[in-house]
């Protein structure tokens, strides 16, 4: 976990893609101080800690684990069928989730956008009302465009269609057939 949290900061935390200093320190003949060395130690220290006691850790943690270890099968619906699936979702078409199928969404309000994870990838969709995303999983076993009306009232259809589109193009959900 740790080495993949790191790895996922290198990207967006600059102090973590800096070197050690290293070849610059005082006991190797270097430039530096060795009490340089060891205020940058500290700081690794710090940076360090501060990710593994981030209020978010809970999130970062299953994000750890649903892109790392693939819990489910492949979509049962093959792409050929995606071809008209669009044209042919009503809001009376049937839906469920994939037997054995684990899956976990998280809304985040900051971005305003709903994250779900299944079979060790991460989707990330944008503005996707929570509404939305709590009534498309609150349901254990079969959805509808109708009960997601229902319950995202004044959400337009259409919206709701394109949503329910990418979960079935991802395999988060099938047709109930």
């Amino acid at each position: 976990f740790l080495g993949w949290l790191t790895q996922k900061q290198m990207w967006t935390n600059d102090f973590l893609r800096q070197d050690f200093p290293v070849a610059d320190c005082g006991e190797l003949g270097g430039r530096r101080t060795d009490e340089e060395l060891d205020q940058f130690i500290l700081e690794v220290q710090e940076e360090l800690v501060k990710l593994i006691t981030d209020k978010n850790i809970k999130n970062t943690i299953t994000e750890f684990l649903m892109e790392t270890n693939p819990l489910s099968h492949a979509p049962s619906v093959q792409f050929p069928q995606y071809q008209t699936a669009e044209n042919d979702i009503t809001e009376d078409t049937v839906f469920r989730f994939p037997v054995g199928q684990k899956v976990i969404p998280i809304y985040d309000p900051d971005k305003k956008m709903g994250l779900v994870y299944s079979r060790g990838y991460k989707m990330e969709l944008e503005n996707i009302p929570r509404e939305l995303l709590e009534s498309a999983f609150g349901s254990k076993n079969k959805i509808t465009g109708k009960d997601l009306t229902r319950k995202c009232q004044g959400m337009p259809w259409e919206k709701i269609k394109a949503f329910l589109m990418e979960l079935l193009q991802t395999g988060v959900i099938e047709f109930d057939l």
